[in-house]
């Protein structure tokens, strides 16, 4: 499903498989205003598949779908939006440097909230915010990792983030419940449960 310049739709209760290199099951692009509920995506690619890709698509509302996506760098959730909520999602990604929710690039305003997040595969993360992500929450996902090099959370260059009341675990050499870096300014951890189970993690790495 691809929308491109429509807004206030909404995308509810459909059943999407997708296979072949860099295949999307829901995407919306300069699309605001739109609601995806209670959809089931399966995509299956080699590499950069995306669940649910929604870029320039302000005031999404992303909830109660589920997701399952296999192949190098595939995402559950992409955002490169504002003013959205990505709450109540079940997210499933298998391979190498698979993330659940990445937001990036700029976006501002948004909310993560109470989404059930596993990784399968080396450098799987499951959140995953990058580049300039502001004034945005994170708040009682339940995330799990699988594989070396994990990561519950990751901040890369963010600023004034709610991050609390997660549950995260992660298995796998060098592996990190939550990892901020030196760019990551004003942010919050609180009350965040984190159980790490291998050589060389840390539940929390801030570096500076």
């Amino acid at each position: 499903i691809y929308l491109y310049r429509g807004g206030n739709t909404s995308t509810d209760y459909n059943t999407i498989f997708t296979s072949g290199s860099s295949s999307d099951g829901i995407r919306l692009l300069e699309s605001n205003n739109n609601t995806l509920y209670k959809n089931f995506i399966n995509t299956s690619s080699l590499d950069d598949s995306h669940g649910i890709w929604a870029e320039m698509s302000d005031y999404s509302t992303i909830i109660s779908n589920t997701i399952f996506t296999s192949g190098l760098f595939a995402r559950g959730i992409r955002l490169r939006s504002s003013f959205s909520t990505i709450a109540n999602n079940s997210i499933v990604t298998y391979g190498e440097e698979g993330y659940g929710i990445q937001l990036r690039n700029g976006v501002a305003f948004n909310d993560i909230i109470s989404n059930n997040i596993s990784t399968y595969g080396q450098f799987g993360y499951g959140i995953n915010l990058f580049l300039n992500v502001q004034n945005s929450s994170v708040k009682e996902n339940k995330i799990l990792t699988f594989g070396d090099d994990g990561i519950g959370i990751k901040c890369n260059n963010c600023s004034n983030l709610n991050i609390m009341n997660n549950n995260i675990s992660t298995f796998g050499l060098r592996s990190y419940g939550s990892l901020l870096d030196e760019k990551t300014l004003n942010t919050t951890l609180y009350n965040n449960t984190i159980f790490t189970n291998n050589t060389d993690a840390d539940g929390v790495y801030i570096d500076s």
